[in-house]
């Protein structure tokens, strides 16, 4: 046998490893300094990076809005993003009247913030953090810096949205800085599914015994929420996923723990509520008010209904389980109404498998319950998720044909960036009926969860996410870890976003 030489063998298992665990950051050497940018990229923005601004407590602030809040707002913002106290003053302009536009000025006469709407106010806030850093040259940090920048601003879509799922694995903190990141990158909307940790008062069987989230922490959530101007809108599955446990673990909150509740579920698995008990109705309302009162009673409620299964309960097989389908979700949707919401319903079960017309669409429905979507109210917004490769021609049609049908439409991609990007598309081109909401479901974490944002981000507001620079990743972090100072974080475990909804592998990955 021939001997290897020590050289040889170690180049061997370098090779080896980059093999086994390729490099996922990209090293980029160049001369070029990396230019100060915005996430979203703005719609203009004409930036001067050889002028750098002081932001301590001697600039100049001004701030134009018909908003009585955004003074104030500014204020307290700037000693918890700067360090350091001002005191705004108001100046005549005219701002820009969309919701969610403003204008910015940074230069050496101070900083001017106009915006119709205390929306705008913080956007243009949130976009001057991004472009700030700790002046240079000290041990420790006595002021920030920002490059002269003008900026002219607006969102392409009015409903910006970010879905995120609370499993018993998620952390409160973990939520919080999701919550705070939608807000710096523009999102108005957080739908949060609570996965058997919502501790309810009416039914504590419904959940893990162990769920964080009280309604207190909701409460504390809450607040947050909207002092960064995001609306927390609940997500309670009326239909399938009855288990509040993802199908792969095969949990079930519910009947793990308490079995005597077997009626309310379907008897295979209990995936599905029962649709022929009516005391899962019964229930479901309840606990739908419930959970819409300890949101604060926002305008809007996802109700679920994705990914049903066939009935195996013997009243619920007699007849026309399209007819029970249609009926039960038309009753949690008018329920969900005389609480002053409007229902968010997946479309998945209204598109029937095999439907030649939706081939890269997810069609989880029969035929009739595809031929019955036509009996919804159209005040029912439809959220049509979509994790394929997008269509080639840039088409959705899907989105457009629950839009031909008179709903208004929720574009719904995950974590293909392409998709992403191009469901972004179609929604600014259709932005009279076409809305975003972004899902993350298991994989918020990592670089998932970066691309997720940055591409999100881009598709909710407008623009293109490339222009956003090469080193995504490290503004991405250098925004979280922004976000993460605002939360006083000092607990490693809650740092970064290593997390994933089970525990660590305790195995090598391969």
């Amino acid at each position: 046998m021939k001997r290897i030489s020590a050289t040889v063998a170690a180049a061997a298992l370098v090779l080896l490893a980059g093999c086994m665990f390729p490099c996922r950051e990209e090293a980029v050497v160049s001369s070029e300094p990396i230019k100060p940018m915005v996430c979203p990229a703005p719609k203009s923005m004409d930036l001067d990076a050889g002028v750098w601004v002081r932001l301590d407590g001697s600039v100049p602030v001004l701030v134009s809005s018909a908003a009585p809040q955004a003074v104030e707002w500014v204020a307290r913002h700037w000693r918890q993003f700067f360090g350091a106290e001002v005191s705004p003053s108001v100046f005549c302009d005219v701002p820009p009247t969309k919701e969610g536009a403003y204008r910015l000025s940074v230069d050496e006469a101070g900083i001017r913030i106009s915006a119709a709407t205390l929306s705008g106010v913080r956007h243009a806030m949130y976009s001057l953090r991004q472009l700030s850093m700790a002046g240079r040259g000290t041990l420790k940090v006595s002021h920030y810096i920002a490059p002269s920048v003008r900026i002219s601003d607006e969102p392409a879509l009015g409903w910006r949205g970010m879905h995120v799922c609370w499993f018993p694995e998620t952390t409160a903190s973990s939520v919080e800085r999701f919550v705070r990141m939608c807000a710096y990158l523009k999102f108005n909307y957080v739908v949060l599914e609570p996965w058997g940790v919502f501790r309810s008062e009416k039914f504590p069987w419904l959940s893990w015994n162990d769920g964080a989230l009280t309604k207190a922490e909701l409460k504390r959530l809450r607040a947050v929420a909207e002092d960064v101007g995001v609306v927390l809108v609940p997500l309670v599955n009326v239909f399938g996923h009855a288990s509040n446990a993802r199908g792969c673990t095969g949990k079930h909150a519910t009947l793990d723990l308490s079995p005597e509740y077997q009626p309310l579920f379907e008897p295979l698995m209990g995936w599905n509520w029962c649709l022929s008990n009516p005391e899962a109705k019964r229930v479901l309302v309840e606990y739908l008010d419930e959970v819409h009162e300890a949101f604060g009673r926002p305008p809007f409620f996802h109700i679920g209904c994705d990914e049903a299964t066939p009935p195996s309960c013997p009243e619920c097989s007699r007849g026309c389980y399209a007819d029970k389908v249609m009926e039960h979700i038309g009753a949690m949707a008018a329920a969900v109404k005389a609480f002053g919401a409007r229902p968010i319903v997946w479309h998945d079960m209204f598109l029937a498998r095999g439907d030649g017309r939706f081939p890269r669409d997810h069609c989880h429905g029969t035929r009739e319950t595809a031929d019955r979507v036509g009996c919804l109210p159209r005040d029912i917004v439809i959220a049509e998720w979509n994790y394929l490769e997008p269509y080639a021609d840039g088409d959705f049609p899907g989105l457009r044909h629950f839009h031909d049908l008179g709903f208004e439409v929720l574009a719904c991609p995950w974590d293909r960036t392409d998709g992403i990007d191009a469901q972004g598309r179609f929604a600014q081109a259709n932005a009279a009926w076409c809305g975003y909401l972004g899902t993350t479901w298991h994989h918020n974490y990592a670089d998932a969860l970066r691309q997720m944002l940055v591409h999100g981000a881009h598709a909710a507001w407008g623009g293109d996410p490339e222009p956003f620079g090469k080193p995504w990743h490290a503004r991405i972090m250098t925004l979280m870890r922004q976000v993460q100072w605002d939360m006083s974080i000092r607990d490693r475990r809650e740092s970064g976003v290593f997390q994933l909804e089970m525990p660590p592998l305790t195995h090598p990955p391969w």
